[in-house]
Parts: C-alpha cells; sequence; structure tokens
C-alpha cells in the first residue's frame, strides 16, 4: 500500500472513530440530554446538532454516516417505544401582551383540524393513533413578572407547576401548553441556549405526576417573532407566518416525541426521534415552509415534516381512509385504506392518486378513469365546497407530469359522496 492511500485510509478510519465515539458518548450522558427545538437559520446551511449544541456538526455526523452505509438512511426517524399524543388538545398561554393572540388561536383551531394532521398519521402504533386534534382555551397571565429574561428550568417550568396546583390548568394525555411571550422578552433554556439567537421555539416535558392525575405535561415554548428573531426563523414576509411555522414545528414534534424532556436514556418515554443527528419529525425540514387554505379562503403557513416512507420533507398528506375502492379501467378493484381521518379536502384527495401511482398500485394511461367513493360520515371538500351540502359528486384530474413517468400526463378521477347518509335525496349536483 502506498503512502497516499495510507494516509486516506488512516483518514477515513479516524472519521469512523469518531463518528463512533461521539454517538456513544451523547448515548451514555447521564442526564437529559435530548432536546425538541426549531433552530434558529441565519444561513440555509446552518444546523445545530439537539444533543451537543455545536453549530454544523449534525450535518457532518449524518453525512458521514449516509456515505458510510451508500444510502440515505441517516434521516429516518426511529421508534423507541415511548407514548404519542393521540388526539392533541391544545391550549394557549399568553405571558403578557402577546402579539396576534387571536389569529394564534385561530390557527391551532385549524391546524387541529385540517389535514396537517394527516402527515402525522404515518407515525401511528399499534397503541398510539395519531388523529385529529382540537383547540380547548386560552389562558391570559395579565400579571407576568417584570423581567426581560425567563429561564425555562427556574421561571418557566414553576410557573407551570403553580398552575396545575391552582387548577387554572388540568391537563390530560392530549393535552398540549403553546406558551407565547411578548416582544422584548429573552427565553434561556435548559442548556443556556437563547432564543432568537440560538433557537425559534421548542417543546418541552414536566414530570406533574406528584401534583396531578397525569404523569406529565407537555408544553411549547415560542418567543415573539416581530423582534430580532425576524429573518432567522422562516423566509416569509410576515412575521406572523414564520410564527405560524414554527408553531407546526413544535405541535408536530409534540404530538410525536411528547415525553423527550425527561428522557435520559435511547428507549422509552422517547417517542420518534433520530439519534444520528439528534432530530424529530420537523426538524429535516426546518423552515421549509408551505401554505394551506382552510374553509374561508384563508392561508395557514405551516412547515414541512419528514416523511420516513418517502425519506423527503412534505407538505401534502399523501394518504387517508375514505377511498371504498379504486376500480382500474381494467382488471378487479383494488382497495385502499390509508391512516384513519375523518374530513379531507382537494389536495388531500389529489395526492392519494398520487402516492397510488408512484407505489403502482394503478398504472393510468390516457384511457383511465378512477372512480372515488367516499365512506358514510367523511366529509370532502374541495375549494370551500362541502360534501353533501354543495355537491353530491365533482371530477376532476391531476397533473403528473412533474413525476417524469413516461405516457402518464393526467389522472382522471370523480369523487362520489356516499349517498345513503347525509346526502340522501340530494341528487343535484
Amino acid at each position: 500500500m502506498d503512502a497516499k492511500h495510507a494516509s486516506e485510509l488512516a483518514l477515513w478510519s479516524f472519521l469512523l472513530i469518531f463518528y463512533i465515539a461521539s454517538s456513544v458518548s451523547a448515548i451514555a450522558m447521564p442526564r437529559t440530554f435530548f432536546r425538541g427545538i426549531a433552530r434558529l437559520e441565519r444561513e440555509p446551511s446552518l444546523r445545530r446538532d439537539i444533543n451537543s449544541g455545536s453549530s454544523a456538526s449534525a450535518e457532518g455526523h449524518s453525512g458521514l454516516l449516509s456515505l458510510l452505509k451508500g444510502n440515505d438512511s441517516a434521516n429516518q426517524i426511529m421508534y423507541f417505544g415511548g407514548p404519542l399524543i393521540r388526539n392533541v388538545e391544545v391550549s394557549t398561554i399568553f405571558y403578557g401582551n402577546v402579539s396576534h393572540a387571536d389569529r394564534i388561536n385561530s390557527f391551532y383551531k385549524f391546524v387541529t383540524s385540517s389535514p396537517y394532521m394527516g402527515l402525522l398519521a404515518q407515525y401511528s402504533t399499534k397503541e398510539y393513533e395519531i388523529g385529529y386534534g382540537s383547540f380547548v382555551e386560552s389562558h391570559f397571565e395579565t400579571h407576568p413578572r417584570n423581567v426581560t429574561k425567563l429561564d425555562d428550568v427556574k421561571d418557566i417550568q414553576p410557573y407551570l407547576r403553580k398552575l396545575v396546583k391552582n387548577g387554572m390548568l388540568r391537563p390530560n394525555e392530549n393535552s398540549y401548553y403553546s406558551i407565547h411571550y411578548p416582544v422584548g422578552l429573552t427565553i434561556t433554556d435548559a442548556y443556556g441556549s437563547q432564543s432568537c439567537v440560538d433557537f425559534c421555539g421548542y417543546h418541552n416535558t414536566i414530570d406533574i405526576s406528584d401534583i396531578s392525575d397525569v404523569d406529565y405535561l407537555y408544553y411549547g415554548v415560542i418567543p415573539s417573532h416581530s423582534s430580532h428573531c425576524i429573518g432567522g426563523c422562516g423566509y416569509a414576509s410576515d412575521d406572523f407566518d414564520n410564527l405560524s411555522s414554527v408553531m407546526s414545528h413544535e405541535l408536530a414534534e409534540a404530538i410525536t416525541n411528547p415525553v423527550i424532556g425527561v428522557a435520559t436514556v435511547l428507549g422509552p418515554p422517547i417517542g420518534w426521534y433520530n439519534p444520528q443527528f439528534g432530530g424529530e419529525v420537523s426538524d429535516s425540514c426546518n423552515t421549509i415552509q408551505f401554505t394551506h387554505m382552510d374553509a374561508n379562503g384563508a392561508n395557514w403557513t405551516m412547515q414541512e415534516v419528514w416523511d420516513n416512507v418517502y425519506s423527503q420533507c412534505i407538505g401534502v398528506v399523501r394518504g387517508y381512509r375514505g377511498i371504498a375502492a379504486v376500480q382500474e379501467s381494467e382488471g378487479p378493484p383494488t382497495s385502499y385504506y390509508p391512516p384513519s381521518m375523518t374530513n379531507y379536502g382537494g389536495s388531500l384527495l389529489e395526492n392519494v392518486q398520487v402516492k397510488l401511482v408512484q407505489a403502482k398500485t394503478i398504472r393510468p394511461d390516457g384511457n383511465s378513469f378512477y372512480p372515488i367513493y367516499i365512506a358514510p360520515g367523511v366529509t370532502a371538500t374541495r375549494q370551500g365546497s362541502v360534501s353533501c351540502r354543495d355537491f353530491c359528486g365533482y371530477h376532476a384530474a391531476v397533473d403528473m407530469t412533474y413525476m417524469g413517468i413516461k405516457g402518464i400526463t393526467y389522472v382522471y378521477y370523480a369523487v362520489i359522496s356516499d349517498l345513503t347518509g347525509a346526502c340522501a335525496g340530494r341528487m343535484n349536483h
């Protein structure tokens, strides 16, 4: 072996040993070390290692592992057996004079009952099926402490415990408390990181088994994005859009990994997590935004989440329950039952067709037509119109040209409502 090859081998051996050693040292840390944060992004390439706090190291580790393995598995999220939030119940806490309070509540009312929840359905387990959630209530702290800084461990956690003791908060296993702060108030987390300097938001856990009927309280800390967070927490021109993106980031991670704040080992109570780069379902997609329109025509900005099936960030739902049968142009019907949801919009229906094509469950050509039959109790919406109220069915097409599949330009389909329930007797459309 010549000197050049020997030096290259030594370099790769060192990198491999360094990676293994750093991973083992992270796993062996004796205290709570897992974090659930939305990172501050001053540059698109900047990443923070959630375990160690050192900048750019997360990309270096996952990139090395991917290179050594020869595949893209480094971003896959793994399940470690911990609890998940099945049907999230969001309550907001406004600590002082918080901007956009009404819009924040409206966002949570929408997102918890929107197709965004379908993005998380793939992370359901046998014991914990993730479905729609709800917005519960707001708590306004009218006498906040007259300070410019708050510490998570010294201030925020004792404050939340006090609210539980006083009966102001009544958490259950689905409860998630989103805490919002005014402009000019700096939050320091348990690791010394500061809001709008190191992070845009985070979610955490408190053990309240000594003062409550449930073991844990799940909460998110969302600083104001109207100040020096601007430019680092998203690329939307409206600061509220960047705020709502971070809110969705923390909500998704709280649902899929709610007990991260008290975890000390790679196992229960951790839920879905990637130990290779210390990430949760939102971290690989940090600041990648998309918008979704509600039934009233308002657009809401959210952050994409990681899709374990397709190994990419997604902002559209790829599957849902409600297709009774998919009839191919030739051959017998093919049944398809994705994760359980109960209300679907046009974009969700269209992306089911995309998934079926990608999986080769259907093989359309220019003559193919796919009627989609909606199951009883399921409501379909299209551009604000609601099935059985505004229509009994409709036909449409999905442009498939971007997929680059030879011979497939469009998928033609129809949506047929169940005519035995609310649609009974309403045949005019």
